[in-house]
């Protein structure tokens, strides 16, 4: 049975990369949806076709989303500001331990870190190819999404 959306409440498409299913909001907002441990297993693999372009969102609009539940298993989730230095909220499950991005939070992490990457990396995987470099992104933004949940 297809999971529903937990922002615009479309039935959401499953893809299968690397042998997991990806849970997208294809007919509607966009979203992504990831069960624990699936972003690690598709970050070199995630398909082009869910990628776009993030819009910050003030605490305004962040605050007037409300609370979502988890397509999971429908509890409500948390939303956190991470990392803290950006205006990115991810809703994350304390039960299930998935999370979901909204529409193009997935390339602003991976574009954060591919910014900050000099302070995190020795200098010369920093000056390495741009594929290597979006690798380490996509393992940070999956580090990070894990370490959400030591934090709650």
């Amino acid at each position: 049975m297809a999971l529903i959306c937990p922002d615009c409440k479309e039935e959401m498409v499953v893809y299968t990369i690397n042998n997991k299913q990806i849970d997208y909001c294809e007919n509607g907002c966009r979203g992504l949806w990831f069960d624990q441990g699936e972003l690690k297993s598709v970050c070199n693999n995630i398909k082009t076709e869910f990628s776009g372009e993030y819009r910050e969102k003030t605490e305004a609009e962040v605050k007037a989303e409300g609370i979502r539940n988890c397509p999971r298993c429908k509890k409500p989730m948390d939303k956190v500001n991470k990392p803290e230095d950006t205006k990115i909220y991810i809703d994350i499950c304390k039960k299930c331990r998935g999370f979901w991005l909204d529409h193009g939070e997935l390339e602003a992490l991976s574009a954060y870190f591919q910014k900050n990457r000099d302070k995190a990396i020795p200098a010369t995987f920093a000056a390495s190819s741009g594929f290597l470099a979006m690798e380490f992104c996509l393992d940070a933004v999956c580090d990070l999404v894990g370490g959400v949940f030591d934090l709650v």
